[in-house]
Formats: structure tokens, C-alpha cells, sequence
């Protein structure tokens, strides 16, 4: 009997996806997330003033930011596409995986969007980019949150 009431709560594909769509507004936007403040149509003056800096303790090597005409719209919305097209395996990292962090990778951009970096070892130069990451959490937020999406460089 205690056994059953100890059994683990199993996250479906569907639940994933209504988890996202429910909550990625939040996420981007205000949940402690810095995705639209560090991270969408950042200009390149601020990205390169970044680099080489210490945040919370961290030394910053690299900046980036996705671009859009949307105030950042259409970036909530791809990022949305992204994870929903990855629910059956973020499901499956939910119910069976003790690790707390996920990190997924994106290649390509679509129609409207495009993406920047820059690092530390090529001070003032920014170079377009076309791959981007996700990282969730299930430290915060059953059965896990955004923590954090930004472009990153295709060969890293």
C-alpha cells in the first residue's frame, strides 16, 4: 500500500506540451527568467560591453542574442515550437532521469529570425549564428521550468 502512495507521478508527451504552452509566457517573461532581458534584439554595442565582465560571480566569455521584428514574439514562439517538438523526450528525462538540468540543441533558424555572439577571444567582432540551446530545470517548477535559451556558436 505505502508503496503505491510513494509511486512516482508519470509525465505524459501531452502534459509536456500543455506544461509549455501554459507556461512559457511566464518563463520568458517575468519567472526569474533573463531570456527577453539578456538575450532577444540585445543591440551589438551592448553584447560586446558584456564580454569579459562578471556577473553573479561568473566571468562572461560569451554574449549572444536572437533578433526579431516582434519584440521578441516570434522568439517566445520558436522557442515554444522547440521544446514542444522535443516533449516525448523531455517526458522521458521528467519521469526516469535523476538528473535536474536538460539541455537541448537546436540547429537552424527560421524566416524572420536571425541570431548574433560574440566571445572573448575575438573582442569587437560579432558573428551571426544559427544554432541555439534550451536548458530546463526541475529544481523550481514541477515538473520543470525554462531556465534559460540563447543562441550559441554552430561549432561549440
Amino acid at each position: 500500500q505505502r508503496g503505491k502512495e510513494m509511486a512516482k507521478k508519470v509525465i505524459t508527451e501531452e502534459q509536456v506540451i500543455n506544461h509549455i504552452r501554459t507556461h512559457m509566457d511566464i518563463w520568458c517573461k517575468s519567472y526569474g527568467s533573463h531570456v527577453l532581458a539578456k538575450h532577444v534584439n540585445i543591440p551589438e554595442k551592448t553584447m560586446l560591453s558584456r564580454i569579459g565582465t562578471t556577473e553573479d560571480n561568473h566571468f562572461i566569455k560569451t554574449v549572444s542574442s536572437f533578433y526579431d521584428e516582434t519584440d521578441g514574439q516570434q522568439i517566445m514562439d520558436l522557442l515554444q515550437r522547440a521544446l514542444e517538438s522535443e516533449a516525448k523526450y523531455i517526458a522521458k528525462w521528467c519521469n526516469y532521469s535523476k538528473r535536474a538540468w536538460l539541455g537541448l540543441n537546436f540547429y537552424g533558424l527560421p524566416d524572420g529570425i536571425t541570431a548574433k555572439a560574440c566571445r572573448y577571444d575575438a573582442l569587437n567582432h560579432v558573428f551571426p549564428v544559427s544554432r541555439f540551446v534550451i536548458f530546463l530545470s526541475k529544481r523550481e517548477q514541477y515538473p520543470f521550468y525554462l531556465e534559460n535559451a540563447y543562441p550559441v556558436f554552430d561549432q561549440d
